[in-house]
């Protein structure tokens, strides 16, 4: 059974994310198909790695928390999109068709040596 992501909901909760030594976060819009495949993406990741610390936003219901995090990281929104943080720090990023369970493993197991 995968981990169940996180919740952002607020500047507060993107803050304390950047404080992770190591996190994924995952933007997600409510309203597109292509998010809807790239989170089933992200579950199927899970399902190999329980431990990983995947945080969700909603792009739509909580919009304040998803600008904040892309100020915060430097990395341009788009929804669906994949952070990969260590130390505070956006390390990789991918949107779109690009959100692979396969891909994300191969950047996790990067981001973990």
């Amino acid at each position: 059974m995968p981990n169940i992501m996180q919740r952002l909901t607020s500047e507060q909760d993107v803050d304390a994310l950047f404080a992770e030594k190591r996190a994924i976060l995952y933007k997600h819009s409510t309203r597109c198909p292509i998010s809807s495949a790239a989170y089933d993406q992200v579950e199927m990741f899970l399902e190999r790695f329980p431990e990983a610390p995947v945080y969700v936003v909603d792009v739509i219901a909580h919009r304040s928390a998803s600008r904040y995090a892309a100020e915060k990281s430097g990395v341009r929104h788009h929804s669906p999109q994949v952070i990969f943080l260590r130390g505070g720090r956006a390390v990789w990023d991918t949107s779109h068709d690009g959100v692979t369970a396969r891909e994300l493993a191969r950047r996790w197991d990067e981001l973990r040596a």
